[in-house]
């Protein structure tokens, strides 16, 4: 047996060795894919309501507001202790309705406004410079008119294809209908 004869078994296992060693060495390591975290949306959830559901919530918000603050006024404006004890009423009961409100709000992804409209903004400005007894028939007329319409669009709302905008008119129309009540039997003593 010749030294080729005995080395070459023992060189083709050596070469096979380092083929593999090298092989390893060149194959990258396997690793799973990147992650990819879904990208948060820059605009919020769209509503969950009706356009006219969207629009009433709006308008109510407003319109609360406006009560509220116009109550503010009769509370110093105001010559007449029943004038007075109605603003008082429905500042509270607007402000607890405007809480429910907000809730429903922000649970349908809907924007209410901060604010009342420039229309009521021009009619407390109105309110802010009359005083006594012109104060008095204008604030009680005011809240007839406003209450009228009111409980015509809550009623309107109480058919609501929607059970929470269904129930919180169903929920706030009472309270309307009493201010209503109350604003009328009031306008009659002042005239």
């Amino acid at each position: 047996m010749t030294f080729f004869s005995r080395t070459l078994p023992v060189a083709v296992v050596i070469a096979a060795l380092m083929c593999t060693v090298r092989a390893s060495q060149q194959t990258p390591p396997r690793t799973s894919p990147p992650q990819t975290t879904p990208k948060a949306s820059a605009t919020p959830p769209k509503s969950q309501l009706a356009a006219a559901d969207t629009a009433f919530l709006k308008h109510a918000a407003t319109d609360g507001m406006a009560e509220m603050e116009l109550a503010e006024v009769a509370q110093t404006k105001a010559s007449n202790a029943e004038v007075k004890a109605l603003a008082a009423k429905i500042k509270d009961d607007h402000t607890k309705a405007n809480q429910d409100l907000k809730s429903l709000a922000s649970s349908k992804n809907v924007t209410l406004p901060d604010a009342p409209d420039k229309q009521q903004a021009m009619t407390k400005d109105r309110f802010s410079k009359m005083e006594g007894k012109s104060f008095d028939r204008s604030y009680v007329n005011a809240m007839v008119t406003d209450h009228r319409k009111a409980v015509a669009d809550f009623t309107a709302r109480t058919k609501s294809a929607d059970a929470d905008v269904k129930a919180f008119a169903q929920k706030t129309l009472p309270v309307l209908k009493d201010h209503l009540q109350r604003a009328e039997a009031l306008q009659k003593t002042l005239k």
